[in-house]
């Protein structure tokens, strides 16, 4: 099986978990967007060894996470770029599964979580915490949202009682193994749900198998940084309306207000109008676990250029190596 694509560059070789190799597509229409020959990619999920690669000049650049850029900034020879909060640091639910089922275990959940706790103590600041499907940069955040999920662990239990559940429930969470933040995250969830009487089991599994098995609709929850999109319908779409990511019932609501938001030719006001009413649908739900808006960040040595200036880099959470090379 031969990839396809459209982009600068072209897939050479494949290890799958460990590297991707690719080359300089030279009949591209812009020269400018590949100045590199050649580029692999290496999969180092451990934050030391990334640090140890780019301290070594094993590798160039590299995406971090918030965890890591107190460290990585007092490098020589290293600088983090930072781009605006986008990407969203939250756990799926599976809205089909046992008790996950009903909106007030899903708003217990929410009200649960120590947002502030877990930016500042995990996060070193980096994650706006956030009670929402979409970060301030997009149409349809809402400045008043029907729902404000603050710490709130009384709450949580009042609304698990009202579900039926007052002595609480287990529910299981997919996380990748050996991957930060989501570890320290998840074991930060666990003591917090543990407040509220719920008993969290961390399931950790290699990322292949997550998508796996996240898609079957066996696990309850998955702990996800989820990359954005161009646009706020799109992502919002990808988010809820794909079975691969979000496996359970949705409400005929939400949907019907995506679709009208999908209308071609529909005015910008009832555009923006429709994705605050899927918006506020979602918060009212709890479709998702709620936590952060994450920033983009990328650490790279210093004669790399275009770090800072990556066009998709902070909505899609990754790099994007178009107009990036190194000096020289």
């Amino acid at each position: 099986m031969k990839p396809v694509g459209s982009g600068p560059y072209e897939l050479e070789e494949l290890t799958l978990g460990e590297t991707a190799t690719f080359v300089r597509d030279e009949d591209y229409w812009d020269p400018k967007a590949a100045p590199a020959a050649r580029i692999e990619m290496r999969y180092i999920p451990d934050p030391n060894a990334r640090r140890s690669a780019l301290q070594s000049g094993q590798i160039d650049i590299a995406n971090t996470s918030e965890s890591e850029v107190d460290a990585l900034e007092h490098l020589d020879g290293v600088t983090v770029h930072n781009y605006p909060p986008a990407v969203l640091t939250n756990f799926r639910l599976n809205t089909g599964r046992p008790n996950l089922d009903k909106p007030e275990v899903r708003q217990a959940l929410n009200y649960a979580i120590d947002r502030k706790a877990l930016n500042e103590g995990l996060l070193d600041g980096q994650c706006d915490p956030i009670g929402q499907p979409l970060p301030e940069i997009y149409d349809g955040h809402l400045t008043d949202p029907p729902i404000d999920y603050t710490y709130d662990p009384e709450k949580a239990r009042e609304l698990l009682a009202e579900a039926g559940l007052a002595d609480g429930f287990s529910m299981t969470m997919l996380s990748g193994a050996g991957t930060e933040p989501f570890e320290s995250i998840g074991t930060a969830l666990q003591a917090q749900f543990a407040e509220v009487g719920v008993d969290l089991q961390i399931v950790s599994q290699t990322a292949p198998a997550i998508f796996t098995n996240w898609a079957t609709g066996a696990y309850d929850s998955y702990i996800i940084v989820s990359a954005t999109s161009p646009s706020a319908l799109i992502t919002m779409r990808l988010t809820y309306q794909v079975p691969s990511r979000f496996p359970g019932p949705r409400p005929a609501e939400f949907d019907a207000a995506l679709d009208k938001a999908n209308t071609p030719g529909l005015p910008e006001e009832e555009y923006v109008a429709a994705l605050e009413e899927a918006s506020s649908i979602a918060v009212e739900e709890a479709m998702n676990g709620f936590i952060c808006g994450r920033r983009t960040q990328v650490v790279a040595t210093d004669d790399v250029l275009g770090a800072d200036t990556m066009g998709v880099a902070y909505y899609a959470g990754v790099l994007d190596l178009r107009y990036v090379g190194l000096a020289g």
